[in-house]
């Protein structure tokens, strides 16, 4: 892979076309370091997730230092930078970036999802822990706030399904059909929201809005 400064332009490697489908920015103690870092992730479409660290320069300005990379082995369709600690996002916020001034660290993992399967490890290079899907593929995924009862993964399946899994045991807690609302072709294209929502295709024309909670809320068609 070519990790240099210009890579998020597809490129040519041994390992065939490679080129980065997702990032996520998080504030985080990096594998192996002593202090907390702005973390850039992208994940490929060779299934491959590269980190770079983002460091203030004397000039003014910000560098970027190529930290490390795993190979995966699948697509990634989802990052997610997770607070080990707390449970919560680990996002590169306003006040997370401002906390590096005072030397806060920052305990996260991520979490990456791909097409046949899910693994939760700490950047840059940790192996972690991982599941695979069962003879299923994975067509959308995105982290997911339950109330105040914790996060979850949630998941469409090409079975017709979505499943939810708890994080970090990645232990299945729910599934449901939803074939019979959406179009299953479309999974790749639907948009899963921090709440549960999912806006998702029903046809050619249409949309649909569901809760994966069940919270009794009314269907949505635009």
């Amino acid at each position: 892979m070519n990790y240099s400064k210009s890579f998020l332009k597809p490129s040519i490697t041994k390992y065939g076309f490679c080129s980065p489908l997702t990032y996520f920015l998080q504030v985080m103690t990096a594998e192996g370091d002593e202090f907390s870092s702005i973390l850039l992730h992208a994940g490929t479409n060779l299934g491959h997730l590269a980190t770079f660290r983002v460091l203030p320069d004397p000039s003014g300005r910000y560098s970027v230092q190529f930290a490390g990379a795993v190979t995966i082995d699948d697509r990634v369709i989802r990052i997610h930078p997770q607070n080990a600690d707390t449970g919560s996002p680990a996002y590169a916020s306003q006040s997370a970036v401002a906390g590096l001034r005072n030397g806060v660290q920052v305990n996260g993992v991520l979490v990456v999802v791909t097409m046949t399967g899910v693994r939760v490890f700490r950047p840059a290079t940790n192996k972690g822990a991982n599941k695979t899907w069962d003879n299923v593929f994975c067509d959308a995924a995105a982290i997911c706030r339950f109330e105040d009862m914790g996060y979850a993964i949630i998941g469409l399946f090409g079975d017709g399904s979505a499943r939810a899994y708890s994080i970090p045991a990645l232990r299945e807690i729910g599934s449901v059909k939803v074939n019979e609302v959406l179009d299953v072709k479309k999974f790749s294209n639907a948009q899963i929201t921090s709440t549960g929502d999912i806006l998702s295709w029903l046809g050619p024309s249409e949309m649909a809005l569901i809760n994966i909670w069940g919270a009794g809320l009314d269907l949505w068609v635009l």
